[in-house]
């Protein structure tokens, strides 16, 4: 959070800051990591199955198979949402104390 602010006929800038330790930093690569790929896992799978499902002839079996699909689609963004909460959760308490480092321009 950066706020400005006078004394006297100088101009101060109040930046906050927290300082992660090595907990905070391993939980924020952890969360960022997870969420690269669950994307991926998203994508790489939607694009297999859609080569897959090219090949298939009978539009029943067809329609079977893009709602397999899209199950597994579903169950994957389930999994993503509550990892991501997860590891948000870990990032953010361990995110370290708060620094706050004033500077005059």
């Amino acid at each position: 959070m950066h706020e400005l602010g006078m004394r006297g006929t100088a101009l101060w800038l109040v930046i906050e800051r927290y300082r992660r330790g090595v907990f905070g930093w391993l939980f924020l690569l952890l969360f960022w990591a997870f969420n690269g790929l669950m994307v991926y896992a998203i994508f790489s799978g939607v694009s297999e199955n859609a080569q897959k499902a090219a090949q298939i002839a009978d539009p029943r079996m067809r329609a079977a198979f893009d709602a397999g699909t899209g199950l597994g689609i579903m169950i994957l963004l389930v999994f993503w949402a509550a990892g991501a909460i997860v590891f948000a959760l870990l990032a953010y308490f361990t995110r370290g104390r708060k620094e706050i480092i004033e500077v005059e321009r």
